[in-house]
């Protein structure tokens, strides 16, 4: 047998013999299921996470001159009539978007950036 081998049959001996029943019951006594998530009383860590998101939507806007999450009223290039309702992105996008791959939507309307003529607040 390799020298290198040698301390480490041991420990692959103890790995198999392993009471996995054991480890897992031991684990449903600790976890909740339902609640398997870092508990903040606090609300700090929620509040950070909506911070974090109103950052990054308010970066969307600045990047592509829309108004995301607010309500507007769009004039659709090609469409004889406007649209009103709150803005959404309807896609992430990628680092490399431009305004005119944007995919946005007002209720199911899905259109692009390019797409846009007119875009005012309701």
């Amino acid at each position: 047998m390799p020298e290198f081998l040698k301390g480490t049959m041991s420990e692959q001996a103890q790995q198999l013999q392993f009471n996995f029943a054991q480890a897992e019951s031991a684990a449903e006594q600790i976890f909740d299921p339902l609640l398997d998530r870092p508990d903040d009383s606090s609300g700090r860590g929620y509040d950070a996470f909506q911070f974090a998101q109103a950052e990054a939507i308010r970066s969307l806007e600045h990047r592509f001159g829309v108004l995301l999450n607010q309500r507007v009223r769009i004039k659709l290039i090609g469409w004889d009539e406007e649209f009103e309702g709150t803005l959404r992105l309807a896609q992430l996008p990628r680092a490399a978007t431009r305004k005119a791959e944007l995919q946005l939507r007002i209720e199911s309307v899905t259109f692009t950036g390019a797409d846009i003529e007119r875009c005012i607040r309701a």
